[in-house]
């Protein structure tokens, strides 16, 4: 049976292999996604056995749910003292950090992209009862690496003299550690390869090109565990995306095979890039290389040549933090710093730049976007005109962002909010409903949610967007109090998730850097301006959320003083407390919609005094409802008399208050008389500019006054 230990499923669809393919396997492959699986269905025992083949993903044992410390260790250390020990137990250990394959007897090394991309050939071999470990790092050619031996050994014992000529050219001779060339140029320096990953070649290069701006740099095709890896290709694309002083030099790649053989490796576009070239493998071409006639390659040309080549983001770089996270978080302190505000780099953005720094991918990248001193930003742009209690929530809270946004927001050297909190460090001891639970608990004590989209594994597991942990907090803290602001946080940009969000009562968005968004150079500045405009919308809303606990404490007080539960729903009128109820309910929601329309500049006064009016309309509906004889009012709002005149709404509400409810008149009056005047300035406006225009703090205090009123009402 073959065992395929790895524990991201949205890892493996990716790659293609879904549930329903998996199925169709099933007699000869079994998936194991957590540690809990090998206890439960006791694998343990049969995974250890002869003629088993296991597949294990390296940091398999690093998510929290898996990572049981001892036993843990334990396991892993087996693997590899079992296959020692057993050569017919195979195992294929594979991951994303892996740069190459290596073959040693029953146990192999190899990149995921190549692991899933061979797996099925390997199965199907499998089940024909081949269990040769060479089908899953070659594919349906398993023999290519001894076509390429012979080749190579061929190539070595019919190498050709050395010719006499004279070069003033600066040459760098790079070399596999044994069977290379002897001096195949006349001046040269020399340097051997002997490790392939891309922290190593990074390395390399840094070391060795720096030193002397060389003309022409010879690099070997074919280097390291496996020939058909083609080393030399990424060498010289590395050579291009890394600053130094050959970083423009021409590289020559000398193999023993053709064109026809590299077409299908991922850096074959490298050689359709200025001054690039595959040479044979013989002295005379080297000869022959440094006598050509060349147009130098400048700095100027290098984004249009990597226009040329075609890179696909590995779909597993780091289990837990995706190609967008990173590289949009890097493009944003890059940004700040250059803007000045960051003097430091935390350890946790040092670690991702040094990544950045060494990964082809990321340096592919870097070197078609890059970013200078131009994407600074004015610091105007950075200020909130408001603040607020602030929680970000993120399963990832300590890898960079929380230090990006405490720069913003906390540390004072642009902004200080009232306050600031992050919540999701222990994310990952806890299941899905507890992550719900804990976040929507928290978030009830602050105005403004930055919510992550994805903080639990089962997340990269769901297409259903209404599945999404994220969207069930938001869903819970909507209906804990609608006035709390929301914005999603998220590298993901596919409509259906931002729609269907937006349905639920996302207040905003803020969508992380992917590297294919990169290709406008504003992108990065426009997206961290874009976040701090939107956290100044939302703060600016956060009365709502003060208006909304008014509108849930009416509520609570109808509910506890009618036979029925009340509802917004149309029913009954029982009685002229229920229809009083009702129609209060009405206005105070009328009210509410309308002040979250204020979140439109154009539109901020209009509906301002549309709430202020429906608010209004309570007061009238209180007086209709506790004044039976209008005659018993004999005195304004302010003490004098009434003079036989027909009362006010305010000197009857005034009234009300004194003789019904018997509160301090002389507390509330004085508001209420500015409302009053707000209201008929609006219903009967006398001057085409008025002087008191209501704004939505206005109709939050005149709300509380209401709900005050409200409370004295059975």
């Amino acid at each position: 049976m073959i065992y395929l230990i790895d524990d991201k499923k949205n890892r493996q669809i990716g790659y293609g292999w879904s549930n329903e393919k998996f199925a169709y396997y099933e007699n000869y492959i079994m998936p194991v996604y957590d540690y809990d699986q090998i206890i439960k269905n006791n694998l343990r025992e049969k995974i250890f056995s002869a003629n088993s083949v296991v597949l294990f993903h390296e940091s398999f044992f690093d998510a929290a749910l898996n990572n049981h410390s001892k036993d843990s260790i334990e396991i892993r250390t087996q693997l590899e003292k079992y296959s020692f020990e057993s050569e017919d137990f195979l195992v294929a250990f594979f991951s994303g950090s892996k740069n190459s394959r290596s073959h040693d007897k029953n146990v192999i090394n190899l990149p995921v992209g190549t692991f899933y991309g061979n797996l099925e050939t390997f199965i199907k071999k499998y089940a024909e009862g081949k269990s040769d470990l060479r089908f899953l790092l070659f594919g349906e050619n398993p023999d290519i690496e001894e076509i390429l031996n012979q080749k190579y050994q061929e190539a070595n014992q019919n190498i050709d003299s050395q010719l006499q000529y004279s070069s003033k050219s600066l040459n760098l001779y790079l070399r596999t550690y044994n069977n290379f060339i002897q001096k195949p140029l006349l001046n040269f320096d020399q340097q051997t390869l002997i490790n392939v990953s891309d922290k190593d070649l990074s390395k390399y290069i840094s070391n060795w090109l720096n030193k002397k701006e060389y003309n022409n740099i010879f690099i070997p095709l074919c280097f390291g565990p496996v020939l058909s890896d083609y080393n030399g290709l990424r060498m010289a694309l590395h050579i291009r995306t890394t600053k130094t002083l050959s970083q423009f030099a021409n590289i020559y790649i000398y193999g023993f095979v053709d064109h026809s053989f590299l077409i299908n490796c991922d850096y074959f576009d490298v050689l359709k890039t200025k001054n690039v070239n595959l040479i044979d493998y013989r002295k005379s071409s080297f000869r022959d290389a440094i006598f050509e006639k060349k147009n130098e390659m400048i700095k100027s040309e290098l984004s249009f040549e990597l226009e040329k080549i075609r890179m696909n983001p590995p779909k597993d770089y780091e289990d837990s933090h995706s190609i967008s996270n990173e590289w949009s978080i890097i493009r944003w302190f890059k940004t700040l710093e250059a803007t000045g505000i960051i003097d430091y780099i935390p350890d946790e953005i040092e670690s991702i730049e040094t990544n950045v720094n060494s990964n082809l991918y990321y340096k592919f990248l870097t070197n078609k976007f890059p970013i200078d001193q131009g994407f600074s930003i004015p610091l105007a742009d950075l200020k909130l005109k408001h603040t607020g209690k602030l929680l970000y929530i993120d399963d990832e809270i300590d890898k960079g962002w929380n230090d990006l946004l405490c720069t913003l927001l906390w540390d004072d050297k642009i902004n200080k909010v009232d306050i600031y909190e992050s919540l999701g460090s222990d994310f990952q001891g806890l299941d899905k409903q507890e992550i719900i639970d804990v976040s929507v608990q928290k978030a009830k004590s602050f105005d403004l949610i930055i919510l992550d989209f994805r903080l639990s594994q089962e997340d990269f597991n769901e297409t259903n967007p209404k599945k999404i942990t994220a969207f069930q907090i938001l869903e819970k803290i909507k209906e804990y109090n609608k006035g709390i602001q929301v914005i999603i946080f998220s590298a993901s940009n596919k409509i259906w998730n931002l729609q269907a969000l937006q349905n639920s009562g996302a207040d905003g968005f803020i969508i992380k850097e992917s590297p294919e968004n990169s290709f406008d150079k504003e992108f990065t500045t426009q997206s961290i301006k874009n976040m701090m405009s939107t956290i100044d919308k939302c703060f600016k809303m956060s009365f709502l959320k003060i208006f909304n606990e008014v509108l849930d404490a009416v509520q609570s007080h109808f509910d506890e003083n009618s036979a029925t539960t009340f509802n917004n729903e149309t029913k009954l009128i029982e009685n002229n407390y229920t229809r009083f109820q009702i129609e209060t309910f009405n206005q105070l929601t009328i009210a509410y919609d309308c002040l979250k329309n204020t979140k439109s500049k154009d539109l901020s006064q209009k509906y301002s005094d549309l709430a202020l009016v429906s608010i209004y309309k309570i007061l009238e509906l209180i007086n209709k409802e506790f004044i039976h004889d209008k005659s018993k009012i004999t005195k304004r709002f302010d003490g004098t008399s009434l003079d036989g005149k027909d009362p006010s709404t305010l000197d009857k509400i005034s009234y009300v208050i004194h003789n019904e409810f018997k509160l301090d008149i002389n507390q509330i009056i004085g508001k209420l008389k500015i409302y009053h005047d707000m209201r008929n300035d609006i219903i009967h406006p006398k001057k085409i500019n008025r002087q008191e225009k209501p704004i939505p703090s206005d109709c939050v205090d005149f709300g509380k006054i209401i709900k005050q009123l409200v409370y004295k009402t059975k």
